[in-house]
Order: C-alpha cells, then sequence, then structure tokens
C-alpha cells in the first residue's frame, strides 16, 4: 500500500528480469481516492516493489509511506 497527501501513487511488483508482474493507481482510496494498494498472491522467488507517481511525464514530489505485509 502507498499512501500520500501529495502524490497521485503509483505501485507495482515486477520480476527480477523487470517484466511486471502486477501494478494498481487507485485502489487503495485514501483522502483523495489517489492511494494504490495491490493485493496479490506470488509464487515463491525475488520481486521488486516500486512506488512511483500515476502521471506519465509529470515529475510529482513529497513524502509518502510504502507498507509491504
Amino acid at each position: 500500500t502507498m499512501r500520500s497527501d501529495r502524490l497521485d501513487s503509483f505501485v507495482f511488483v515486477s520480476s527480477q528480469n523487470g517484466t511486471v508482474v502486477d501494478a494498481d493507481d487507485d485502489s487503495g482510496g485514501g483522502a483523495r481516492g489517489l492511494d494504490a494498494q495491490l493485493v496479490t498472491v506470488l509464487p515463491p522467488g525475488t520481486y521488486i516493489v516500486g512506488a512511483n507517481t500515476a502521471i506519465p511525464g509529470e515529475i510529482e514530489t513529497g513524502s509518502y509511506t510504502l507498507r509491504v505485509e
């Protein structure tokens, strides 16, 4: 889950070779409805969790929290 009061949150999970396995933009709700949340079951392996903003080509800056459970 990625939460922020300033950013349009976007999270993704990719495999070691960079293939995106799952991604989410706004499923996490939040005060502005822009938090991201992934709920997925992955087979054993090594994965990369990425946090970004959802607006392509636009630079957003600000604080956020990222929680992986």
